[in-house]
């Protein structure tokens, strides 16, 4: 679980600022929190884009909020928003913002299921170790998109230790520019169902990273 502090705003009302916000992101969950003395109509029901800054997150897009839960009491009038997506890195205004080239998505179930590693270990033998991209692997390639395996490896220190981490991504290209949010959310879920039902592999992803030629990336929590 995680949970930050920060502000939001909605982009027809950017001046409206709501400060002293709690988001609380789960496995399961993102959720806003916060005191407020408006209860105008409008705020029960579906509010299709907040924007916010969060320490440790940055600016945030939060997509398809709705209403989850009122309280009142101690002479405030608390709001909870359930969020369906979260966009980190940049404010996004209007659904017609959200297309994008290409998605990348790690599930850490494709490592071993692919078992192509960018990592060769040769210790023992040579007192190496060998770090490489291999090349990526198309799947498959359908009128508005393609599909493919990307391979990468990130590394890290820590006190007198070196980290290695590997990983095997599904990589989803648009072929004329862009595919919308929604495009990609589907065809991810077609995916996610592959792998559970065909493969049996577990579907969960860590992250997904969107990419377009306005933001360099946008990662989606």
């Amino acid at each position: 679980m995680r949970i930050e502090q920060g502000h939001i705003f909605r982009p027809e009302t950017s001046n409206n600022i709501q400060y002293s916000v709690r988001l609380e992101i789960t496995d399961s969950l993102i959720e806003l929190e916060f005191s407020d003395d408006s209860f105008a109509p409008k705020d029960f029901g579906k509010v299709e884009i907040i924007l916010g800054v969060f320490n440790g997150l940055g600016k945030i897009t939060f997509l398809d909020c709705s209403l989850s839960g009122t309280a009142t009491g101690g002479g405030a009038n608390i709001k909870k928003y359930r969020v369906e997506y979260l966009l980190q890195g940049v404010h996004i205004y209007s659904w017609q913002e959200l297309k994008f080239s290409k998605c990348i998505a790690n599930i850490p179930s494709l490592f071993d299921w692919v078992n192509i590693r960018p990592i060769t270990n040769k210790l023992w033998t040579e007192k190496k170790l060998y770090c490489e991209h291999p090349k990526e692997i198309k799947l498959a390639s359908f009128d508005k998109f393609e599909l493919l395996f990307s391979f990468e490896y990130h590394t890290s220190i820590e006190k007198n230790e070196i980290h290695l981490k590997q990983y095997t991504n599904l990589k989803i290209v648009a072929k004329n520019n862009f595919l919308f949010l929604n495009e990609f959310f589907e065809i991810l879920t077609h995916f996610k169902k592959f792998m559970l039902f065909i493969i049996n592999k577990s579907p969960i992803s860590e992250t997904i990273t969107l990419f377009n030629d306005k933001y360099t990336r946008l990662s989606l929590l």
